[in-house]
């Protein structure tokens, strides 16, 4: 199969997740690779400060980014959820990303996050009915 190598990241609360997949023609894809670090973005109670992001966290988030780019991605795509939403420093996390890496992040509101935990709950469940409940923080913009 050819086509562009791109990486997906997921900086969420308790880890970052990585899938590296080359695009097919259509909608086929493969999945190369997939990788998962433990961040504890949101841990609660927090390391440091309450509502920042921990030093050590930011370096592990760097560094796993800076692997996705050596594992022959030509595109990175990054989105980011509630403990990068919320972070007073989130800057510190997110400028660096842009200017070294190259990576824009887009923050997902509330209602996007909990949105995209439905549908993937509902995608991988082979349910007629049921019922998703998101147990995290309030859903705001």
């Amino acid at each position: 199969m050819a086509g562009d190598v791109v990486a997906l990241v997921e900086l969420g609360s308790n880890a970052v997740r990585l899938l590296v997949a080359r695009l097919g023609p259509g909608v086929g894809f493969e999945v190369l690779e997939e990788k998962r670090v433990q961040t504890r973005l949101g841990e609660w109670p927090p390391r440091g400060p309450a509502g920042r992001l921990d030093r050590a966290d930011r370096r592990a988030v760097h560094q796993f980014l800076a692997r996705a780019r050596r594992d022959r991605a030509s595109r990175v795509i990054a989105v980011a959820t509630a403990a990068v939403r919320d972070a007073s420093n989130r800057e510190r996390l997110l400028g660096p990303l842009r200017r070294r890496d190259g990576v824009e992040v887009r923050i997902l509101s509330g209602r996007e996050e909990a949105l995209l935990g439905a549908l993937a709950v509902q995608s991988s469940l082979h349910l007629e009915d049921g019922l998703v409940a998101d147990l995290g923080a309030e859903a705001s913009s």
